[in-house]
């Protein structure tokens, strides 16, 4: 175990505490008064040092709270003539003040281009409409447009047509042609001007079942 603690305050202390003690006792000891003396020294000038750097360390502290507060204060306010700067530039149409005042101009926000339709899907309601659904996204201001091609029986499938655009992740065909052999329907996003290409072709078969009933089945 280590004679000597190895903390400065309590190395110090060690000694402040035994100083004394050697001094009384330096024959016996065999230190000489010179040794005690010099160790003496040694101790009040450790002692001295050590409380000046505890000050130190403690006014540091206090500079540097005083430092981070007046800088605060001062980010916080220039941040606010910043701002005042930015609304002059806004309401008057002139840019060229965030030059003249050298600080950078805001950079335009960068589009979100619209959400694409994927895993498109659809079941023939008892009316016979035509509902298709697909997973999406319209929180972002996108909408989709619905296309639909006709194939009549023994004619080859005819172009697309815009059926409407919906709001939301469903849409509803009430107006399928009557004895239509197939339809075709494809799902664009659309946002702005920006229009996607659009899911794979949906393709639905109709047949008429033993009971007479429509039957609606993927081609």
């Amino acid at each position: 175990m280590a004679v000597q603690p190895r903390k400065k305050q309590e190395n110090i202390a060690f000694f402040e505490q035994r100083n004394p003690i050697w001094a009384l006792h330096a024959a016996a000891l065999s230190l000489s008064p010179e040794e005690i003396g010099e160790l003496d020294t040694l101790t009040s000038a450790a002692r001295a040092a050590y409380d000046a750097a505890q000050l130190a360390a403690e006014e540091a502290k206090t500079a540097t709270a005083i430092q981070n507060q007046k800088v605060k204060a001062m980010h916080d306010y220039g941040g606010e003539l910043i701002k005042k700067i930015g609304v002059k530039a806004e309401q008057t149409g002139n840019p060229s003040l965030y030059a003249l005042a050298q600080i950078p101009a805001p950079k335009a926000p960068t589009p979100i281009p619209p959400v694409e339709a994927s895993k498109p899907d659809f079941r023939l309601l008892y009316d016979g409409s035509i509902e298709l659904t697909w997973d999406g996204k319209v929180s972002t201001g996108t909408v989709y447009l619905v296309q639909r091609a006709v194939t009549m029986p023994g004619q080859p499938m005819g172009p697309y047509t815009t059926l409407g655009f919906a709001d939301e992740k469903k849409f509803v065909d009430n107006a399928v042609p009557e004895g239509a052999a197939k339809v075709t329907y494809v799902v664009r996003a659309k946002k702005g001007s920006t229009i996607t290409p659009g899911t794979l072709p949906v393709n639905i078969r109709f047949s008429t079942g033993a009971n007479g009933v429509t039957v609606a089945e993927a081609a």
